[in-house]
């Protein structure tokens, strides 16, 4: 088994440190200026830097801010699920009790044409929602209608 070093450059001079903070702050202003969610037009923020906010290491400084939720679609999809399932529950209890040809098909027509984009909503939502980076949460909210 071999046995690697680790090797740290350590700069001497203030100049070098100087020029490298400005390199890394123009790369930052670049990336942050240029990334851009083409379909939706919105614009990613980025997260405050050390300096600003103090708690963030250097690994999640270049992080940038998750696009919220969209209320009125999670509320509509939430609507559409639930009120299917209780739409699929009464057809099959008007099909348990007899209770008739027309009502039973009436119920479970209804509780399938809402269940069906109360799901499929609920899924798409659901991904976006344990999106793991922000361009991928924004892609996933592109596909949502509302």
């Amino acid at each position: 088994m071999k046995n690697y070093q680790r090797i740290e450059l350590v700069d001497q001079d203030e100049e070098s440190k100087a020029r490298r903070a400005k390199e890394d702050d123009s790369k930052n202003k670049e990336f942050s200026l240029n990334f851009s969610n083409s379909k939706s037009g919105r614009q990613l923020k980025p997260s405050p830097s050390n300096s600003e906010a103090g708690l963030l290491s250097n690994s999640e400084e270049h992080l940038m801010e998750f696009p919220k939720m969209p209320a009125k679609a999670v509320l509509l999809t939430l609507f559409l699920l639930f009120v299917g399932l209780g739409f699929l529950i009464g057809g099959v209890i008007c099909y348990l009790t007899s209770a008739g040809k027309e009502k039973t098909i009436t119920y479970l027509l209804f509780g399938v044409f809402m269940i069906i984009p109360g799901g499929y909503y609920s899924v798409i939502l659901f991904q976006a929602w344990i999106a793991k980076t922000p361009e991928e949460r924004a892609d996933i909210l592109d596909e949502v209608p509302l």
